[in-house]
């Protein structure tokens, strides 16, 4: 099991380069650079680039999530909740840079495969507002 500190070091790397440099940028020799580590250390980290894009995309899906639910809390009850506190937390510049983000979607776009959990995060935000709004899918 790889030490949580070490490994959000070089997320935080990756994400730096990402977001200063542009997504192409982002190789395991730069992101061992940007963290300080040997290319050894990052690879007992994150073995290829991909999962270190996957822990960049899964890292960003969690934080944009936990913002939500704490916005879900504050709209419970209130009609349309799901769709209230996604669009707050939207609107949170404290749960990323907007550049950030699309710096690491430019990123794992080159492996549409590493988008799947993304997907699938949208399709049920997508499903939650729709039951909570009465609408049918269109």
């Amino acid at each position: 099991m790889s030490d949580p500190s070490t490994r959000d070091n070089i997320l935080d790397a990756a994400q730096r380069i990402a977001a200063e440099r542009g997504a192409g940028r982002i190789t395991l020799d730069e992101v061992a650079r940007e963290s300080g580590l040997s290319k050894g250390g990052l690879l007992y980290h994150f073995a290829t680039k991909e999962a270190l894009l996957q822990a960049m995309l899964e890292r960003l899906i969690a934080r944009t999530s936990a913002v939500r639910e704490t916005h879900e809390q504050t709209y419970a009850g209130h009609p349309n909740a799901t769709l209230r506190a996604m669009l707050a937390t939207r609107m949170n510049p404290e749960v990323l840079d907007p550049s950030v983000a699309m710096a690491i979607l430019t990123a794992v776009a080159e492996q549409p495969a590493l988008l799947d959990p993304l997907r699938q995060h949208i399709q049920q935000m997508r499903e939650r507002i729709l039951a909570e709004s009465g609408d049918s899918p269109a």
